[in-house]
């Protein structure tokens, strides 16, 4: 059961109600788990084979497709299908995490007076997944894209009942 807020995701509505924010929940998460991974994935030694392989397996794809290092920058997963043959896999919720990368760059060159960095603007997304502290966000969204702009974003990235 998902208590009314959950991070910056909300039920609006009830048990069954709507739940506002879904997709940039998912994607801020995402997006922190694709930085986690860059920086501390290394240092966990059950998995080492596995980073091996996915980093010289990108390594060849970024030399033989040059014009493609943004998916190579991507991938999450590089596993072998007996069938198939080699598997590879983005980090999650792709779509939603270029959505939240264009509205933090937007935030950031409207309010360059407020913020040294677009990595600290995107702090606030992630405060308000982690912790569920959603002011700072709303009043940034609202200061930059004007009044009920924030209810806006929440109610275009609704999930339905149920």
């Amino acid at each position: 059961m998902l208590s009314r807020r959950d991070g910056i995701r909300t039920r609006v509505g009830g048990e069954d109600g709507e739940l506002y924010f879904e997709d940039i929940n998912e994607a801020v998460i995402s997006e922190m788990e694709k930085m986690c991974e860059k920086d501390f994935f290394d240092l966990i030694p059950g998995i080492q084979d596995e980073l091996k392989n996915r980093k010289e397996f990108v390594a060849e794809f970024s030399q033989r497709h040059p014009d493609q290092q943004e998916f190579a920058d991507d991938i999450a997963y590089v596993t072998n299908h007996p069938v198939s043959g080699v598997v590879v896999e983005r980090f999650a919720h792709y779509e939603e995490r270029q959505k939240i990368d264009g509205l933090v760059k937007d935030i950031y060159q409207k309010n360059q007076d407020l913020f040294e960095s677009e990595d600290e603007v995107f702090g606030l997304f992630a405060n308000a997944v982690m912790g569920g502290r959603l002011l700072d966000l709303a009043r940034i969204i609202e200061k930059t894209y004007g009044k009920g702009s924030f209810r806006k974003l929440g109610e275009k990235t609704k999930r339905p009942k149920g």
